[in-house]
């Protein structure tokens, strides 16, 4: 039997409001947060896509593959978010 490869760490977490979002034809998520920053939720990792709702909440965990941040893991936020 093949030996599993573990998951790459979190690295690094972010919270952000979702504002708007959106399937590409790859079937990746694709959304804006408040700030008008662009993420990405890629097909792979799309079974976290009922954590993305649109002006709510979401803590992202980002980990690294070759170089490159990813979102790995993301969870809705239910506490009010700290003043900025």
């Amino acid at each position: 039997m093949p030996e599993q490869r573990k998951p790459n760490p979190i690295i690094r977490t972010e919270v952000v409001v979702v504002e708007s979002m959106d399937y590409d034809k790859y079937g990746n998520l694709l959304f804006k947060d408040k700030e008008g920053h662009d993420h990405k939720l890629g097909e792979k990792r799309i079974h976290l896509a009922d954590q993305i709702v649109e002006g709510r909440a979401v803590e992202l965990g980002y980990s690294e593959y070759m170089n490159k941040e990813y979102i790995a893991d993301a969870k809705l936020v239910e506490t009010q978010l700290p003043p900025p």
